[in-house]
């Protein structure tokens, strides 16, 4: 179980990442699925992907969507699943 946060929610150790070669997919554990279906993002729809590492936590940073829709708040290793143009993304 994973820690991110989407948009101004957190969640802690209550997520499964799933990475392909399509995108990622986010899924919540239960009893906390209710009404929280799996979310797919397609890795063409992250944008400005950064790394946000904190005191004790490796994470990156992302903006989802062409207008942005959602920031997002991933585990640093995620960046390495995505495919090789988004992982050297920097600031525009």
């Amino acid at each position: 179980m994973r820690t991110a946060r989407i948009g101004p929610v957190n969640y802690h150790s209550v997520l499964s990442f799933t990475c392909t070669d399509e995108g990622l997919q986010i899924s919540i554990a239960f009893p906390f699925r209710v009404g929280h279906p799996p979310l797919f993002i397609p890795w063409d729809e992250f944008h400005h992907v950064l790394p946000d590492n904190k005191l004790f936590s490796n994470r990156i940073k992302a903006s989802i969507g062409r207008p942005e829709i959602a920031r997002v708040v991933l585990p640093a290793w995620v960046r390495y699943r995505m495919p090789l143009s988004l992982r050297g993304i920097s600031e525009d």
